[in-house]
């Protein structure tokens, strides 16, 4: 991108270039485009909006503001573009990109913007011929540039240049993790790990600027790291991979108290790529249903399992949403739409029951849900006493939280790599916080006849020594604590412990942004605690 001023220099990593080449030649724009913002703000660019696939772009997918002031419009764009793509596709959009004023309040409608069409391939001669004639003619006074694969190839490698450890075994990492079909659940500890290391997250001794970069790097490969998952439309994965990213950014934020300045605009990106995924997921459901792309009988038998993510992100989206007072979270009311959530929800662990508990903050809320909500919370009581209970009689139960969708769908095909031996009967993560939640929606009379069985089972729970590791997906330092509840207890008792919860010790960073707990504990199912569900319980009050 030597468009600006600003300076390209060559990669000196022969590695790092052919594995953004490799990442950049199979994403499409909605691929690129969150680590393309990411590229404007690290060269001084200020973003005011990133837009994916929705009919109010105005032709203009990404609006900034360069340090002069000068505002900045990007069409972008997916692949080579030939002269029939040019005129049939390409060519309409850039009229409006060019003839239409930026709609945002802090950008005059009198200022001409600069207008740049942003393609990860090529454009072809005769394509160029014609934008040369136009910017000659037709748009002589706002005339069109262009940036093409070798521009973005340069401005991409210019960013991850230095950051990537120099050694086999992190290489080998990245390729495990990008060179994948895609289309499955990825190894999220692993994407974790990796991640983590681009973040330098145990160097305390880092500087701001540095920790900047780090951000911005991290962001590229976590989208190399998506692109395969993007390609296949596998929106659920993709969302749980940048929500890692997210987690893990606002742990350093919070960990090194960065200001603003150096990870803010990263998660506005993240956040807003994260938001634009689900709703494409959303959609996809609510137009095909969960099963439209299955073709194989594999695909037949991993149903369950997929609907079950899918839901898990959807009603993550629509209890975010709620939160933010967005009035699309009611599309979950539509009576032509709810029927295909029926009974998308697999029960395999604990942490199946997550969406139930998203689905109910919301129902609770809703005149003629309250109903709903309280039953879903006592079919999660019943079903883990039924399992992991004095009278289960599984061989092993619920799995805790910890255990996810991948080990899942391992045990259920005999892939585990060890025979699976561990028993969790009379342990639970989930009782105490389902419990508090029904002590608060009132429901006594279950609660009493279903204590005794409650009180032989035993309550568990990590809490982190540091609040700030509560992102991350491994936590060295910390208390794993084991509750035993009286035999007997009081009403009132119950309820105050109910009503203490509010978040007190969560994370400042995540409270600062209620909205993104949804999706992150659709990707930390384990996070679920009582101090989280009473926060998000209190939340969804106001």
């Amino acid at each position: 991108m030597g468009a600006d001023g600003i300076k390209q220099p060559e990669t000196k990593d022969p590695f790092l270039q052919k594995a953004i080449e490799h990442w950049m030649d199979s994403a499409n724009e909605l691929g690129y485009q969150p680590f393309f913002c990411e590229w404007l703000v690290t060269n001084g660019y200020v973003l005011k909006y990133s837009i994916k696939n929705t009919h109010f772009e105005q032709g203009k997918d990404v609006v900034a503001v360069s340090g002069d002031g000068t505002p900045y419009a990007f069409q972008l764009k997916g692949g080579n573009i030939n002269l029939k793509k040019w005129r049939d596709e390409v060519k309409p959009e850039i009229d409006v990109l060019i003839g239409s004023a930026i709609q945002h309040p802090e950008i005059d409608k009198a200022r001409p913007h600069i207008s740049y069409l942003v393609t990860n391939g090529e454009i072809e001669d005769n394509v160029r011929v014609e934008i040369v004639a136009l910017n000659e003619k037709a748009w002589k006074d706002t005339p069109l540039h262009y940036w093409t694969r070798g521009d973005l190839l340069n401005g991409f490698q210019q960013m991850a240049e230095g950051i990537l450890p120099k050694d086999a075994e992190t290489y080998k990492k990245l390729i495990d993790l990008m060179f994948t079909e895609g289309t499955g659940f990825p190894e999220y500890s692993k994407v974790c790990g990796f991640l983590s290391e681009i973040l330098n997250l145990e160097n305390v001794s880092r500087a701001k600027e540095q920790r900047r970069r780090d951000v911005a790097a991290a962001v590229l490969y976590a989208n190399m790291i998506a692109g395969p998952y993007r390609a296949a439309k596998n929106h659920a994965s993709t969302v749980r991979i940048m929500v890692i990213l997210l987690s893990l950014i606002l742990h350093i934020a919070g960990k090194y108290n960065l200001e603003d300045k150096y990870w803010l605009k990263s998660y506005e990106i993240i956040w807003g790529d994260i938001y634009g995924t689900a709703k494409l997921l959303e959609q996809e459901v609510n137009t095909d249903g969960f099963d439209a792309s299955f073709t194989t009988p594999f695909d037949t038998e991993l149903i369950p399992f997929r609907k079950h993510s899918a839901t898990s992100i959807i009603y993550a989206l629509k209890l975010s949403q709620f939160i933010a007072k967005d009035d699309d979270w009611m599309s979950l009311l539509d009576p032509s739409i709810a029927p295909k959530y029926k009974q998308s929800v697999a029960v395999w662990g604990e942490a199946s029951f997550l969406p139930l508990v998203m689905l109910t903050l919301i129902l609770r809320r809703v005149t003629g849900g309250e109903v709903t909500a309280t039953n879903q919370m006592k079919i999660v009581v019943s079903q883990i006493l039924t399992m992991n209970g004095r009278h289960s009689k599984q061989k092993v139960g619920l799995v805790p939280p910890y255990f996810d969708l991948d080990f899942a769908v391992k045990a259920r095909y005999g892939m585990l790599e060890t025979e699976f031996e561990d028993n969790y009967k009379y342990h639970s993560y989930y009782l105490k916080p389902v419990i508090e939640t029904l002590a608060r929606l009132n429901q006594r009379d279950f609660l009493t006849e279903q204590w005794r069985e409650l009180s032989f089972m035993r309550f568990d729970e990590f809490v982190p020594t540091d609040p700030n590791d509560f992102l991350l997906w491994r936590i060295e330092k910390g208390e794993n604590r084991t509750t035993l509840p009286k035999k007997e207890k009081s009403w009132a008792e119950l309820v105050k412990e109910a009503e203490s919860f509010d978040g007190k010790t969560l994370p400042a960073t995540l409270k600062c942004f209620p909205e993104f707990l949804p999706f992150f504990l659709a990707t930390f199912p384990f996070r679920l605690t009582s101090e989280v569900l009473g926060y998000l319980y209190t939340v969804t009050d106001k």
